[in-house]
């Protein structure tokens, strides 16, 4: 989980994003805690509108850790 990376990313392609601390603040406690993250599904509003032009994303991510690790 590369938090340094994440900031990196968001400053060079000027990307909007919603929570983007706290989203900081959960990759740094998952990193220390030794949780991998799993993409459960990602979609744009352009999947339902067909527009494509300017879109939104949306991202489910999962964060696993702990002894039931599979």
């Amino acid at each position: 989980l590369d938090v340094e990376g994440f900031y990196r990313k968001l400053i060079s392609e000027r990307l909007t994003i919603c929570g983007g601390g706290a989203i900081a603040v959960l990759m740094s406690c998952a990193r220390s805690l030794g949780w991998r993250a799993r993409l459960v599904e990602y979609a744009t509003s352009g999947d339902v509108s067909g527009d494509r032009s300017a879109v939104v994303g949306y991202a489910a991510i999962s964060f696993i850790g702990g002894t039931d690790v599979k």
